[in-house]
């Protein structure tokens, strides 16, 4: 399961939408809900690099099934519709592969 987090400063997506190691592929469902989130994700952080005035260098960490946006709530005016418009995303997603993700919103 791929699990998006949002706290009032931090931001992170952790996981995987094929939850076991059972030795057969993903499913296609599993592709898809995977393949959604990860563009999201990237284009989140390619956006907030290159049309923010945000400085992130050192606050983020993105690898594989994982990525941590810290500070968020120092970002500008930008930054933050950036990250509504992620998560407005994120939640359309989850609506569709309700098995595969799940958006945890404490704010």
């Amino acid at each position: 399961m791929i699990t998006i987090t949002i706290t009032d400063d931090i931001l992170t997506v952790d996981g995987h939408a094929k939850g076991t190691n059972d030795g057969f592929p993903p499913t296609k469902t599993e592709t898809e809900a995977c393949a959604a989130i990860t563009a999201l994700t990237q284009g989140l952080l390619y956006s907030i690099i290159n049309v923010t005035n945000n400085d992130i260098s050192g606050s983020y960490e993105i690898k594989h099934g994982h990525m941590t946006l810290k500070h968020i709530d120092r970002y500008d005016e930008k930054g933050r519709l950036l990250i509504n418009a992620f998560i407005v995303s994120v939640r359309f997603v989850e609506d569709g592969y309700p098995v595969q993700i799940k958006v945890i919103d404490k704010r």
